[in-house]
């Protein structure tokens, strides 16, 4: 058995491994129900029947249903049961199929477009249900169909470019290398594909025996993408609360890199959060996209999440866009009281000096604001987070000075009292902006260079999977 952390880049080759103790994962001496996903004996299954019917609703199903076997059934050993990955018709995952006991059929990868292992089907080992399915014919020879088809269709190739540009051109070369360049990428990632499954039905049938899968642990962008094809084979089997907790576990270990990973594409993690029930990773997500809204600035598209998602980001972006333009309107209508009243150039002793101090910070602020939005960054207000960190982060002392000095006059108090009027108002800024600069994120904002507000919060009864499951009260 391959070890957690180990490169998912082999491609079976139906050549036998070493010896392995029966009575022991994967081969059970006393298990009934036997599995086959291909011909390496690292992927062949002797499970208990008890353990399928427990783990799974699905196998519990298949198994108790009627069967008829076609042929005589072998009287010696103890397998009653077989079953073996099948692409069937109209279906865009292959599953397992049972199949008669009376032959085993032999599996082979010779599906590069579906990357599954398909087989003739055959009236002594297949229901007619299965026959009428769309499976593909395999060949003995060493020479598979999944390498003939790649060799056949570069040479497609190369003949339909010799008959546009003449032997020898430069584009010709060009065009015919980049031919066969997509046909080996195509090649490559056919192969990830079937390995990756096949990894992905042995972690389920680890979880059926309270066995952790073998997730990696040392690259999250691996880990996610082992993680998403368990997910799937466990909806499609209906056992998720079987893989729940090992996934959840082995992605929170991660730490600082989870969080970092979740940063780069928060749609994704939430796709992955909800069929796992993380709360930490739904709401490290779900902060990100709300920060964010109506800007969607990464690769998974938000047609990818569930309406009751969306409802949520957009709601909580609603309250954040009204939090933000309360804070925007106390921070413009600020300012230093003097004597009870605020700095105003009317009366008999004006103060020119507090006044302009307020008017340079209004208009600041307003050109901070007015740039965002004519660079489309509105959903970017950076700016707070300076007026959090107050001092130097803007309107630094040296440069109000300058600008001021050349307005100073009678009326104008001693510098040291302007500097301390800027101060009083950078200092209520920082305490008006405290709440809206909170990072509810558990990554670091500055570090990440976030720039968008992380202040959301999502309460445990805001998860999709506690609304789903929260009773219906009736009047």
């Amino acid at each position: 058995m391959k070890r957690s952390g180990d490169p998912v880049d082999s491609f079976p080759t139906g050549k036998k491994t070493r010896s392995r103790k029966i009575d022991e994962f994967p081969v059970f001496s006393k298990g009934t129900v036997e599995i086959k996903l291909s011909e390496d004996p690292a992927y062949q299954y002797q499970l208990h029947r008890a353990v399928l019917d427990r783990s799974s609703i699905w196998f519990l199903e298949s198994i108790g249903q009627p069967f008829v076997e076609s042929g005589p059934t072998p009287k010696s050993g103890r397998i009653l049961y077989r079953y073996i990955l099948l692409a069937l018709k109209d279906t865009d995952e292959p599953l397992l199929t049972r199949v008669s006991l009376a032959a085993s059929p032999a599996l082979k990868p010779t599906n590069a477009e579906n990357h599954i292992a398909v087989i003739k089907p055959d009236p002594g080992v297949f229901p007619e249900a299965i026959i009428s399915g769309e499976v593909t014919n395999t060949s003995s020879n060493a020479d598979t169909a999944l390498s003939k088809t790649k060799r056949e269709r570069s040479s497609s190739s190369v003949i339909l470019i010799d008959s546009i540009e003449p032997t020898g051109t430069p584009l010709r070369s060009a065009v015919k290398r980049n031919a066969v360049e997509l046909e080996t990428e195509t090649f490559d990632r056919a192969k990830k594909a079937y390995q990756c499954r096949l990894e992905a039905y042995n972690n389920l049938f680890l979880t059926f025996y309270n066995i952790a899968p073998q997730i990696a642990t040392s690259d999250i962008s691996r880990a996610l993408t082992q993680c998403d094809a368990l997910v799937r084979l466990a909806e499609l089997y209906d056992c998720l609360n079987i893989v729940r907790p090992y996934l959840s576990n082995v992605l929170l270990q991660y730490r600082g890199d989870l969080y970092k990973a979740i940063a780069k594409d928060p749609p994704r993690w939430l796709l992955i959060s909800i069929p796992i029930q993380s709360g930490p990773i739904f709401a490290e997500a779900a902060i990100h996209c709300i920060g964010c809204w109506p800007e969607w600035p990464w690769t998974t598209h938000w047609g990818c999440l569930t309406h009751n998602v969306l409802v949520l980001i957009r709601d909580k972006a609603s309250d954040l866009r009204r939090s933000r333009a309360e804070t925007e309107s106390n921070l413009f209508v600020n300012t230093i009281r003097v004597e009870g009243r605020g700095c105003s150039l009317a009366g008999k002793t004006p103060r020119y000096d507090t006044w302009m101090v307020v008017s340079v910070f209004r208009a600041w602020l307003a050109s901070v604001i007015q740039s965002n939005r004519e660079n489309n960054r509105e959903h970017l207000p950076s700016y707070f987070r300076k007026m959090r960190k107050a001092g130097e982060a803007y309107l630094p002392l040296e440069t109000v000075e300058t600008m001021l000095k050349p307005y100073s006059g009678p009326n104008w108090g001693q510098w040291d009292e302007i500097m301390e009027d800027l101060k009083l108002v950078k200092e209520f800024a920082e305490a008006e902006v405290c709440r809206i600069t909170k990072n509810n994120l558990m990554l670091d904002v500055e570090e990440a260079k976030v720039q968008y507000l992380t202040c959301a919060n999502i309460e445990p009864d805001e998860y999709p999977w506690v609304e789903q499951a929260a009773p219906e009260t009736g009047i």
